[in-house]
């Protein structure tokens, strides 16, 4: 029988990688427990800097992700889950704050990346390819880069001054953007000659249509559209709102057709510029893929709602405006999304008069420019009429490759994807980027020692009053002050991971020593030392008692062996 070892040995925890029942806590991996203990330590550049590590976007994240980190954190079992998103956004800030930048990357590979779309996919795919040596070039169709970033998301989500930081600090790396790029088949055929790999990020903005009669008439606008073109429009860059509903074309009265983000972002959106907009959905509010806060907050806004119903038809009304010929509905079996689906209610016809519809349905991607026949085989592109040279070469990535799922144009899964794919590329250009098999493990509710620790509240953020949102487009969630950001940032339970809380030495009967080092966020740190000449049956009760799961028992054997031996002295190796 294998003699075994109490050792220091970290793990993730749910809000990183998974909940117990598979669901992913965050798609960008961010090191949550890690960032939050070192607000609470007051190290807030080292709290950015974690953050940077896997996600560009971690200010915009911040602001506007729908953070499944927080329905997977283990505190929401004991009370309320930890407000990771604010103390993203608070972390991120630092940065925007003090204007920080990278520092030059020293070691070059010598091999080049094009990157097609500077969305988020596309600059995150940059980003983690540059901060590791590659040139990389990105090509942006548009005359701005961003993306959904620039064109879709709202300046009162995502202000333009931290996102043109964001996009400033990948640069910084030595990405270079290319914006106005005429994409097409030729276009694509010369960067795969020309690079060492080429990625294909170019989101999907190709909407979906109504698929009824009238949904082409004058006045019936796709969401998306209208959001780029508001977002574009010089009057709009110059803050003048006044007369800008009319110049983009939207009348008073606004029906906007959808319960995505997509929807919530252009009625939000115009009913700051004047317009009285009422969201129509098929479905419930439960069913809705936006989070469910969405609703009062836009309802405060002035935005109406109207749940289960749709339209059918629309034509063009003696007086001008559009009739839609609207359907109640009920909800029958689930469909493919494992939402029920909308079934019409016979007889239930009725017509509403608007002046504008907007639809917010959701987007495909839009691969036209890809020559002839390919296939898809993870994040790879391969094109048929490649020779075998080449095939090897293309990838892609974010909503160009999930495009036809329901979550396009969620953020932090496209950074997750990119950060996915430039792995996949490090990896067939040579790097060997295994994973340490020991840090595999994690951290669940049932491993923590919830005895440790208090019930304390969740925070409470404020917001821009309601009655100051109309006519402007300022910022709605304001900023944790830093003495709120450090208190609730201690309600983290860091699962996982060591904080040098010392309840290990407390167990250990004199077995365990303390290093004289500051707490470190490197994943294979340790900060104490086993005596082996004293390890006995009571120093297991030190991996029992650690409030974190941050401790383990293993075999001295070949995959232990290093670990072991890092962390274990005797008496005789001591220098007094």
């Amino acid at each position: 029988m294998k003699k075994v070892y109490p050792i220091y040995l970290n793990k993730k925890s749910p809000c990183y990688s998974l909940d117990h029942q598979d669901n992913y806590g965050c798609p960008a991996h961010s090191d949550i427990a890690r960032f939050l203990y070192s607000i609470n330590i007051g190290e807030q550049r080292q709290a950015f800097e974690i953050l940077k590590t896997t996600n560009p976007f971690s200010g915009g994240c911040g602001r506007f992700c729908d953070h499944p980190c927080e329905t997977a954190c283990n505190r929401g079992t004991f009370d309320d889950p930890v407000d990771i998103k604010y103390l993203e956004r608070f972390a991120s800030d630092y940065g925007f704050d003090n204007n920080i930048m990278a520092e030059p990357v020293k070691d070059r590979k010598n091999k080049s990346i094009a990157v097609i779309g500077s969305g988020p996919a596309g600059l995150s795919t940059a980003y983690f390819l540059a901060r590791e040596g590659y040139d990389v070039i990105v090509h942006e169709r548009h005359g701005e880069p961003g993306g959904i970033l620039t064109q879709g998301i709202p300046i009162f989500r995502y202000p333009v001054a931290v996102r043109d930081y964001e996009i400033r600090y990948i640069q910084s790396y030595a990405v270079r953007i290319e914006c106005n790029a005429d994409v097409d088949s030729d276009f694509l055929l010369r960067l795969i000659k020309e690079h060492d790999g080429v990625v294909i990020a170019t989101g999907a903005q190709k909407p979906r249509l109504m698929g009824i009669p009238g949904d082409d008439l004058p006045g019936v606008v796709v969401g998306f559209d209208f959001l780029r073109k508001m977002h574009f429009d010089p009057d709009f860059k110059r803050k003048d709102y006044a007369g800008l509903l009319e110049k983009l074309g939207v009348g008073k009265k606004v029906a906007v057709i959808g319960g995505g983000y997509t929807a919530f972002d252009v009625a939000r959106s115009v009913v700051r510029l004047g317009a009285d907009p009422c969201i129509y959905y098929r479905r419930g509010i439960d069913e809705m893929t936006a989070h469910p806060g969405e609703v009062q907050e836009a309802n405060h806004e002035g935005v109406q709602f109207q749940f289960l119903i749709a339209p059918n038809r629309v034509r063009k009304h003696e007086s001008g405006q559009l009739e839609m010929t609207m359907e109640k509905m009920w909800l029958g079996e689930p469909d493919s999304s494992g939402r029920r689906r909308p079934q019409p209610e016979h007889g239930s016809e009725h017509p509403v008069l608007v002046d504008t519809i907007i639809t917010a349905i959701g987007e495909t991607p839009e691969l036209g420019f890809i020559p002839g026949d390919y296939k898809i085989a993870g994040y790879q592109l391969v094109i048929d009429q490649l020779d075998e040279a080449m095939k090897n070469k293309v990838y892609i990535t974010g909503d160009a490759l999930q495009g036809k799922g329901n979550v396009t144009g969620m953020v932090v899964r496209a950074v997750g994807m990119a950060n996915d794919t430039s792995i996949q590329i490090r990896k067939a250009l040579g790097e060997d980027l295994e994973e340490p098999s020991y840090y595999s493990n994690v951290a669940f509710y049932d491993t923590i020692k919830t005895r440790y620790f208090n019930k304390e509240a969740r925070v409470r953020i404020d917001k821009l009053p309601y009655e100051k949102r109309i006519g402007n487009f300022d910022e709605v969630d304001l900023p944790l002050n830093e003495e709120l950001a450090v208190e609730k940032s201690g309600r983290c339970w860091n699962c996982g991971i060591c904080i040098q809380c010392d309840w290990c030495r407390d167990y250990s009967n004199q077995a365990i020593l303390k290093l004289s080092v500051p707490w470190n966020p490197g994943k294979t740190s340790h900060f104490y030392k086993f005596l082996m000449d004293k390890i006995d049956w009571s120093t297991r009760e030190s991996v029992t008692g650690c409030p974190r799961n941050a401790m383990g028992m293993v075999p001295y054997d070949d995959q232990w062996k290093d670990l072991v031996d890092k962390q274990y002295i005797s008496f005789d190796s001591i220098k007094y």
